[in-house]
């Protein structure tokens, strides 16, 4: 086939020879690993720049502090040194004096975590298997928890009292709410299409629960589980410097009254620390929970 004027082929001329195309073990070989290397790398350097950018961040909140109190006129009393800090945090790691304040703090924030998921988790899944239900109850829940039921700490106390039965109530009702909207969410939602597939399969209601709504409504499940985790230790924390007789926000407050802020501001970096333990705990428990 030959190109005549106007770009048209001459029908009896031979067609013009196909470009050469590489073999598929050529392609593979080549193209594939840089396909697969250039994102991992990608990755790798934008984790390692977030790391940088918060580790800096950290380093530049420590400078500001460490002028504002030594340069910049703040008075000692509402801003200690931070080596003055950092002398006192090692002093209470080294004579132990937090263990018992530490230890009515994570009971009852096991407690209270406990109650909550085991209701939420219950009752939501209850409340998922009718449609008339869930438009009943989940919005009456969302408003609820919109809430800030804290408020109601008063009232806790009266009841409760002063000790951590008080504390172990106001967190499991306040972390109640996340675990039980977002089990409903979960459980409400999975795709109809599974369960009839299940039900003309045989199933009955054991194996439709085992093998197909609660592996389909867990990643859900597990989001309001570390959502309750995270409301319950902030509450608990946040309720023991209001209204308590021992735990680590109640050590805070009595630092404060003593006007010991050096002190007082180790026993909250001392806090953070734990918080932020025990958040990432739990994230990596729900990020493996989903993967698997």
């Amino acid at each position: 086939m030959e190109v005549v004027p106007g770009g048209a082929f001459e029908a009896n001329s031979p067609a013009p020879p196909a470009p050469p195309f590489p073999k598929k073990k050529e392609r593979a070989g080549a193209a594939a690993p840089q396909a697969i290397a250039l994102p991992r790398k990608q990755v790798s350097v934008e984790r390692a720049a977030s790391r940088l950018i918060q580790a800096g961040f950290l380093v530049g909140l420590v400078a500001v502090w460490y002028l504002a109190s030594t340069r910049w006129g703040v008075n000692r009393l509402l801003l200690p040194n931070p080596l003055a800090v950092y002398d006192n945090l090692l002093d209470i790691l080294r004579s132990g004096e937090f263990i018992d304040d530490l230890e009515t703090t994570l009971e009852e924030l096991a407690a209270a975590f406990a109650l909550s998921a085991t209701g939420g988790i219950t009752l939501g899944y209850l409340i998922s298997r009718s449609p008339y239900w869930i438009a009943v109850f989940e919005p009456l829940f969302a408003a609820i928890y919109s809430i800030p039921i804290i408020l109601f700490l008063p009232l806790f106390v009266l009841f409760f009292g002063l000790g951590p039965a008080s504390k172990i109530a106001l967190g499991a009702a306040i972390s109640f709410f996340p675990i039980v909207i977002n089990t409903i969410a979960g459980f409400g939602h999975v795709d109809r299409l599974f369960v009839m597939a299940a039900r003309s399969m045989g199933a009955s209601d054991y194996h439709l629960f085992r093998h197909v709504l609660l592996p389909a409504a867990s990643p859900v499940i597990l989001t309001g589980l570390r959502m309750g985790f995270t409301t319950a230790l902030l509450s608990i924390i946040g309720s023991e410097t209001l209204a308590s007789l021992a735990g680590l926000g109640h050590r805070i407050v009595h630092l404060a009254e003593a006007m010991e802020m050096a002190r007082m501001f180790a026993y909250i970096v001392f806090v953070i620390a734990i918080a932020v333990t025990l958040n990432t705990i739990v994230s990596r428990l729900e990020a493996r929970g989903k993967r698997d």
